[in-house]
């Protein structure tokens, strides 16, 4: 069951073609002018996107990277208008068992084909889903709102008031803060969550929220880090479910740099 809305007509097929390797009926589904940013295979989560722009160059570049030998499950879906937002897990055809999540931004021209598609995924799959009722607590926005001015501010305790005592808060690992692991931080629950914002410390970036879109307690949005050294951007594609109190209750974030264009 995908929660939210349908999947556009051209992301269900491009995933369709994806899965089967069928890379020629993929790159049907991208505009002409197409601008397409995939992770790297066999890299890290936040190196810098594998870019593509145009058809041609697209198609070359997913004949490049070859059969991903996984299928493609979309459990989240939301959009307005041309713009929409998936969440999935990427599944072992021999056994079903989900090896990674995904997430993507993707851009629609006015011909309903792909225009931008912003992707990333993490490994192992995040164990929490999102939430599947139609309730709609507070405004998301909002929320995120209060979430980064507090974080860009370094008020850590009023950051983490923004989620729920029993979060589950999935982030890639952190550049540019105290923090130098290269492993993805999973904190459970606020107070472990506030422990690590207090060993991420201040940092010199801030976020701004490009675009968020809400379905009853799911949210998704992409956003830009901005103010990074060297004048350098980041992008990022952010999900998450609020719980009943109007707290975040599953919060699984993405992130690459340099930031990729947006359209």
């Amino acid at each position: 069951m995908i929660v939210g809305e349908r999947v556009p007509t051209a992301v269900e097929a491009y995933y369709a073609a994806l899965d089967a390797g069928d890379f020629e009926s993929a790159a049907e589904q991208l505009g002409e002018d197409v601008l397409i940013a995939l992770p790297p295979r066999g890299g890290h989560e936040v190196d810098p996107r594998q870019l593509a722009r145009g058809r041609a160059g697209a198609r070359d570049l997913l004949v490049g990277r070859g059969p991903s030998g996984v299928r493609h499950q979309v459990i989240l879906c939301m959009g307005q208008e041309r713009s929409w937002y998936v969440e999935g897990v990427t599944r072992d055809p021999a056994d079903d068992r989900p090896r990674r999540t995904f997430t993507g931004h993707f851009s629609l021209g006015e011909d309903g084909l792909i225009a931008r598609y912003l992707a990333f995924a993490c490994e192992p799959a995040v164990s929490m889903p999102p939430r599947a009722d139609s309730a709609r607590p507070a405004d998301a926005a909002s929320v995120v709102d209060a979430y980064f001015h507090a974080m860009d501010a370094a008020d850590f305790e009023a950051a983490a008031d923004c989620f729920s005592d029993d979060v589950l808060y999935c982030h890639p690992p952190y550049r540019h803060t105290n923090i130098t692991s290269n492993l993805r931080h999973d904190f459970v629950g606020r107070a472990q969550l506030l422990s690590g914002f207090a060993a991420r410390g201040k940092a010199s970036f801030t976020h701004r929220v490009l675009e968020l879109v809400q379905r009853g307690p799911n949210a998704l949005f992409e956003l830009v880090v901005e103010n990074l050294p060297g004048g350098g951007t980041g992008s990022a594609v952010c999900s998450l479910s609020l719980n009943d109190q109007g707290r975040i209750h599953r919060y699984v974030a993405f992130y690459t740099e340099p930031g990729v264009e947006w359209m």
